[in-house]
């Protein structure tokens, strides 16, 4: 069987590793609430068991904005003062 390794991962998908430990941790949450709901440990809807998945969403979203955001400062400074 053939691994792919870390670095290949990340750039077929253009993603980081910080990106990709969000959302094993917001996946992980999920699972972890969703298995306590389907053994009726604790009585939450399905909204609150995606919720983790949507946060990590966010985050990732807030941070990618951030770094578009630099982007275009340092392009700006790079051109100079317009």
């Amino acid at each position: 069987m053939v691994y792919i390794s870390l670095r290949e991962f990340t750039t077929w998908l253009d993603v980081t590793v910080f990106e990709l430990w969000i959302h094993f941790a917001s996946i992980l949450v999920s699972s972890v609430l969703l298995f306590l709901k389907l053994h009726n440990i604790m009585t939450i809807s399905y909204q609150l068991v995606a919720a983790p998945i949507f946060i990590g969403i966010g985050f990732v979203a807030y941070f990618i904005f951030i770094i578009y955001m630099r982007s275009c400062v340092e392009y700006k400074d790079y051109r100079g003062p317009s």
